[in-house]
């Protein structure tokens, strides 16, 4: 359940990095997004690769943004061969930011070797935004029917790490 943006990919390489944060800035500047930087330094980072989690330990770097009080933070975490691997729930937030992530995501698509993005909602295929608005609205009604059967359940909730989690019991 959720309308959540999945997106992992290798830039390719200092230089388009570079060029990668102007437009990330620029866009998020035009969009009135808060922005933090993530500084050089060693963390570790859970992965999935052919559907195993692995963790990656080692130098990160990059920029997180805030496209909405009701949104995951939208990171952009690389790691020091410049490879990333996020995700971004937009659910509560509503159709207008999910398009402006997607909208984000194919504007730096061209600065990577490759881009993968498996967006829940199927708006990065379709691009239907009739087809988004109904998405988000059927879970949001199955995650009102689940409050509603568990009256001592929760959601949305916000995590210490600022992500949103749908429900908890």
């Amino acid at each position: 359940m959720g309308v959540t943006i999945h997106f992992e990919g290798r830039v390719r390489g200092p230089t388009a990095y570079s060029l990668l944060l102007d437009e990330l800035r620029d866009f998020a500047d035009k969009h009135e997004w808060p922005s933090n930087e993530i500084p050089r330094e060693d963390r570790s980072l859970r992965r999935v690769r052919d559907e195993q989690t692995w963790d990656y330990s080692d130098a990160t770097f990059g920029i997180e943004f805030a496209p909405h009080s009701d949104c995951d933070p939208l990171r952009f975490e690389f790691d020091k061969d410049y490879y990333i691997q996020e995700f971004v729930k937009t659910q509560f937030a509503g159709a207008d930011v999910h398009i402006e992530i997607i909208e984000l995501l194919r504007r730096i698509q061209p600065f990577f070797d490759s881009l993968k993005v498996v967006d829940e909602a199927e708006f990065w295929e379709t691009s239907d935004e009739t087809a988004l608005a109904q998405h988000i609205a059927q879970c949001n009604e199955m995650l009102r029917d689940l409050l509603a059967k568990n009256l001592k359940a929760k959601g949305p909730v916000r995590l210490p790490n600022g992500r949103i989690a749908d429900y908890m019991s």
